[in-house]
């Protein structure tokens, strides 16, 4: 969960929790205030005010849907660093448009304390959308992935795992079978992994069918 930050049971016990200190927190938003209009803190409660923002404005034509589906966990505080009184966040996030969202990954990632966190990008180019999750240093999928299996005590080879996006990378190189989608970013297709149809054509059914149950 959330880019590798968390890992949680479906009953919601939590099994590691990796979380961004808040001082670095409220040190990456002083830095990007041009962007704290896109910006939010998410925080691992349990229902309500799990994810803050300043301004919330739900007919945001590329957001509007996200915040509606999440009504009953987003709060409101202004402005947002007053949400950081010493309990660390699971991260810090701006979503919007892919160049405003390039450009504030750009920006954190020149910062003096740009080797306290980690950067996990997300982009739809398509849709003109994008996610930067600010998480703590060295989290990844691909570290999650690993602790997930090393509890379980599934060697790595065992592991499939599918992507489509950037934030995926980590992830995809730690498994033993890596699968990315038809509609992925291009850079995960010059790795040369395995390749299932797109997300529209049931692209995880056909991967699951032909790498894992078509083992079997």
């Amino acid at each position: 969960m959330n880019n590798g930050a968390l890992i949680k049971s479906k009953n919601g016990e939590t099994h590691q929790q990796l979380l961004l200190p808040s001082d670095t927190a409220r040190q990456v938003l002083e830095a990007t205030a041009e962007f704290r209009a896109n910006a939010g803190v998410v925080f691992d409660r349990a229902l309500e005010r799990q994810i803050i923002f300043e301004k919330v404005d739900w007919e945001d034509p590329r957001r509007g849907g996200y915040f509606q589906r999440n009504r009953a966990y987003i709060a409101v505080v202004s402005p947002l660093v007053d949400c950081l009184n010493g309990e660390d966040p699971i991260q810090v996030l701006y979503t919007g448009g892919c160049r405003p969202i390039r450009s504030a990954m750009r920006q954190l990632a020149a910062l003096p304390i740009a080797a306290g966190f980690t950067l996990a990008l997300t982009e739809y180019e398509k849709r003109d959308f994008a996610i930067l999750d600010v998480l703590r240093a060295g989290v990844t999928k691909g570290v999650a992935l690993k602790e997930w299996t090393r509890r379980r005590g599934i060697a790595r080879e065992e592991v499939m795992a599918i992507g489509d996006n950037w934030n995926d990378r980590e992830m995809l190189e730690f498994a033993g079978l890596p699968v990315v989608m038809a509609n992925c970013v291009e850079e995960l297709k010059s790795f040369g992994w395995a390749m299932t149809s797109s997300n529209d054509e049931n692209g995880l059914a056909e991967a699951i069918g032909t790498y894992a149950l078509g083992k079997i």
